[in-house]
């Protein structure tokens, strides 16, 4: 059985005699995200040259993170090494690896010891765990400079949100669309697996969903359970270390397929990825949301576009037939400066639809902009009840010009009164 103090006792005394070598090898920590209330990995990497026997360095954690040290662990680069560490009187924590015999660690770079780590809700965003009295020797028990990189601390907010590349596709016939599944993971996540429904006449082209990059480090299969149902899983045969294997970055697209259409496809039918699930630090399942996207046959927007076009064009023959009935009934009166204000404004709503619609056309979904659409509306509406104001005061004019205005009584007036009025024999209100 090895004699762990004696060994510590032979480690110390190896410092204090060696002397410096011309060989450099240099340890840093990569950034830590957490979650307060969480563990995270944290990994101590190091860069030789040559070389390297035993390994001392300290740790100073910021408030608020604490070191589990029973979960310290040597990796792959550090076989039949020994970690002993110690909680220092001034916080700082000592990590003293001990060469089990002369082979040493072989030049290189990459994780050395792992250990978890937990954030408690005071733990500061941006801080950085410290490195101090970083120490390496040779095989032989002398000295090698070393330098050291401190490593960020980010506190995050557990936020694990899917989103798609788009919100509808547009299959008209045999079109084909590419999707991409955005994922938004402000922590670190290991693995990922879900479900795709797609609706009856849509297909999924190649039968493949394809993984991108922020998953290189996991083994990715598509799953075909029938013509409309597909499952897909993200998993790791390389390592169970989630220090090694995890979502890389955190935030992105993950995944992307191609669908296409035919003439079975439904409008309004909808592609539906669902049952998706992770892995968070602890280890934790997670539940991600589902997501859903409307497949559209028509082109929404020629249609919004005809509609309204065809609700200008009634309006303009409305004025145009409100100008005829006024000349013809009543030829002197003259309301010039109210056509022209109401023909303005159509005018103005025409320019406005054609502007929105051609910009519309440049964007791929050729989907009018909801706010254009609701301008034109509301201006219709407006337009539509100027026209009949027009009407009305026309036909008001025409009658007082030919004295033809009774009272409900059939009493005959010069003028129109509050309340109802015949006239021309229609029954008039006014307010």
């Amino acid at each position: 059985m090895i004699n762990y103090a004696k060994k510590a006792f032979s480690f110390a005394l190896l410092f204090m005699m060696a002397t410096a070598l011309s060989a450099a090898v240099k340890f840093s920590i990569g950034d830590v995200n957490i979650v307060a209330g969480e563990k995270q990995t944290v990994t101590v990497n190091m860069e030789n040259d040559e070389v390297v026997g035993s390994i001392q360095f300290y740790l100073t954690l910021p408030e608020g993170l604490t070191a589990d040290l029973a979960t310290v662990k040597v990796t792959d680069r550090l076989p039949g090494y020994q970690v002993l560490t110690k909680k220092m009187e001034d916080g700082r924590i000592r990590f003293a690896a001990l060469a089990p015999g002369l082979d040493g660690v072989p030049a290189g770079k990459g994780g050395i010891i792992t250990f978890e780590a937990e954030a408690a809700d005071n733990l500061a965003a941006n801080t950085e765990i410290a490195f101090s009295g970083v120490k390496a020797t040779d095989t032989k028990g002398a000295a090698e400079t070393s330098a050291a990189e401190d490593g960020d601390v980010i506190k995050v907010e557990e936020n694990f949100v899917l989103t798609s590349s788009v919100e509808t596709v547009l299959l008209q016939g045999e079109d084909t669309y590419e999707i991409e599944i955005l994922l938004d993971n402000k922590a670190f996540l290991w693995g990922l697996q879900g479900d795709l429904t797609l609706p009856a006449g849509v297909t999924l082209v190649d039968e493949k969903i394809t993984a991108t990059d922020r998953l290189s480090s996991f083994s990715f299969k598509t799953n075909k359970i029938d013509a409309q149902h597909y499952n897909f899983v993200a998993a790791s045969f390389v390592s169970s270390d989630p220090a090694v294997v995890h979502i890389n970055g955190t935030s992105g697209s993950i995944l992307k397929f191609t669908v296409k259409g035919s003439a079975a496809v439904v409008n309004q039918s909808e592609i539906k990825l669902n049952n998706i699930t992770s892995i968070k630090a602890g280890p934790t399942m997670v539940n991600l949301n589902s997501l859903t996207i409307t497949v559209n046959t028509i082109d929404n927007a020629a249609d919004v576009y005809k509609k309204l076009s065809d609700e200008i064009a009634a309006l303009q023959k409305q004025l145009d037939d409100t100008k005829t009935q006024l000349n013809t009934e009543a030829p002197g009166v003259d309301i010039t400066e109210d056509v022209k204000a109401i023909q303005d404004q159509i005018d103005a709503l025409k320019a406005n639809l054609e502007e929105a619609h051609s910009a519309q056309e440049l964007n791929q979904e050729s989907k009018l902009d909801e706010e254009a659409v609701k301008k034109v509306t509301d201006a219709i509406a407006d337009m539509v009840n100027k026209v009949k104001v027009a009407v009305g005061i026309g036909a008001v004019k025409a009658a007082a010009a030919a004295g033809e205005i009774y009272t409900v009584a059939g009493q005959r007036v010069a003028a129109p009164v509050k309340g109802v009025n015949i006239i021309n024999g229609k029954k008039v209100i006014l307010k």
